[in-house]
């Protein structure tokens, strides 16, 4: 009896020294093992942070640049590049203008997993800590030789006339604009430039060119004198505000508007603009 006492006295010495299941080291799992994005101090904690209506009609991202200066068709206005949120991608070209428009118009599709490359990529880079504005000054001052005070001249950035830069993210969390004037300046924050160059380099891969299908005329009457005669209107198309017109029509008031969008009705003068409909 003494023999088996001692036999059953010893397991439960081995038993109280054993761990509880709770520490006894369990191994890592595949998921910890895989590479995750840099935490920056501008990444936020909240686990929805950079979730995003995927609605076809909602905007997710967009950069466009317009304004001052800029060299650009009489047709509908197409931002430089825009996301929507079922993964459609509109972005201007560098090719002549699509019919309607006042760039070359493309289209695409990104993956969800595209976007939150993207998304996290903006995030990380520090876009939503920049400010709302940025804005060149109209002087700079240039300092001297000597030790005299220096002196302000006129910032040929600061000036008027050039186009505006800007690049929105709308997401369901939290939504950040950034206006950068001019669009090209130089002092403009590291961030907002890599978020730019990001944007305009991607082109997803089944890019293709848009053919708009519905077109339509803006007409405005012009009061003032003109320094040219203008031309009188050839088409059955009535000069009101708004009127749709066919892809025939269209692609022939293009052709007429090509000398000039000033026309002359019935003792009037219009502006004449031949716009389509964008994809969205």
């Amino acid at each position: 009896m003494m023999k088996y006492a001692l036999i059953i006295l010893l397991l439960l010495s081995l038993s109280a020294c054993s761990l509880p299941a709770a520490d006894i080291p369990q191994p890592a799992s595949d998921a910890a093992a895989a590479p995750t994005l840099s935490q920056s101090p501008e990444k936020t904690s909240s686990p929805g942070a950079l979730l995003w209506d995927d609605s076809p009609a909602a905007l997710v991202v967009q950069h466009d640049e317009y304004g001052g200066m800029m060299d650009m068709g009489p047709g509908a206005h197409v931002p430089l590049w825009t996301l929507y949120g079922d993964g459609l991608v509109v972005w201007a070209g560098d090719g002549a203008p699509t019919l309607g428009f006042d760039r070359q118009v493309w289209l695409g599709r990104l993956s969800e997993r595209d976007i939150e490359t993207l998304l996290s990529f903006i995030e990380e880079i520090g876009f939503f800590s920049l400010q709302p504005e940025y804005k060149a000054p109209a002087f700079a001052a240039r300092q001297n030789d000597d030790d005299s005070p220096p002196v302000l001249e006129p910032n040929p950035q600061g000036g008027p006339d050039q186009p505006t830069g800007v690049i929105l993210v709308d997401l369901r969390e939290r939504s950040h604009r950034v206006t950068v004037y001019p669009a090209n300046w130089d002092e403009v924050p590291g961030a907002y430039k890599s978020v730019r160059a990001y944007l305009l380099a991607l082109h997803p891969s089944d890019a293709s060119p848009f053919v708009p299908e519905s077109f339509y005329i803006e007409v405005t009457p012009i009061t003032a004198e003109t320094t040219h005669p203008p031309a009188q209107w050839p088409f059955d198309i009535p000069l009101q505000p708004k009127a749709h017109v066919t892809p025939e029509q269209a692609r022939a008031v293009s052709d007429f508007l090509a000398d000039g969008n000033l026309v002359e009705f019935e003792g009037r003068v219009y502006q004449i603009l031949l716009k389509a409909d964008p994809p969205r």
